[in-house]
């Protein structure tokens, strides 16, 4: 199993203080979280109905500002583990570091799969992958400079993802216009990125 954080004990042990010093970077677990207000018991006891669903994915359209298709997954690891189904296995180049279920997923699906510093190191892969923003540096990269990579010589026709999650737990991955290998069911322009529109 891949680590992936939470394990506050061993930073305690290796740097001192106590579990309750620490604030853990790794999960959207808040130990003061938002407050959402009251929320009505059947919520919490029964699945969406469709109606429900279609309002929710008409208010992402609104907050992400696009008419693209939205898929709601049951959080970013879900979408995650349709990456490889994007195309069939060929060279994926992650933009690291990141969270470590983009190259883990890809290479258990026989993607040859590097990790690169920069977005320029994308250039020449099938699949790119950038989260933005990103986990767990928060690093964040305008929309032109990840609009630029479809123009990048040896980028053009890859499919580009650009993942997120929000603060409220709400995540998308869109799929910007170029995939070479099957057509596109939906391409959407990220217009809100790191907290601007």
């Amino acid at each position: 199993m891949r680590e992936h954080g939470g394990n506050l004990c061993l930073a305690v042990q290796h740097f001192g203080g106590r579990v309750d010093d620490w604030l853990d970077l790794s999960t959207g677990i808040n130990r003061k979280p938002y407050p959402v207000g009251e929320i009505e018991p059947r919520y919490w006891t029964a699945l969406p109905s469709q109606s429900e669903i279609e309002i929710l994915l008409d208010a992402a359209r609104q907050a992400y500002a696009t008419e693209a298709p939205i898929l709601a997954v049951a959080g970013a690891q879900a979408a995650i583990q349709l990456l490889p189904r994007l195309a069939r296995p060929g060279r994926a180049r992650v933009l690291a570091p990141t969270y470590n279920e983009y190259a883990g997923v890809l290479s258990a699906s026989r993607w040859d799969v590097n990790e690169v510093a920069t977005l320029e190191a994308l250039a020449g892969a099938d699949l790119a992958v950038v989260a933005n923003p990103n986990n767990p540096d928060g690093r964040c990269h305008d929309k032109a400079a990840l609009l630029a990579l479809l123009l990048t010589p040896g980028l053009a026709g890859a499919p580009a993802l650009a993942a997120a999650c929000l603060p409220s737990g709400a995540c998308w991955v869109s799929q910007l216009p170029g995939r070479s290998r099957r057509p596109s069911t939906g391409s959407s322009c990220v217009r809100r990125q790191c907290g601007s529109a």
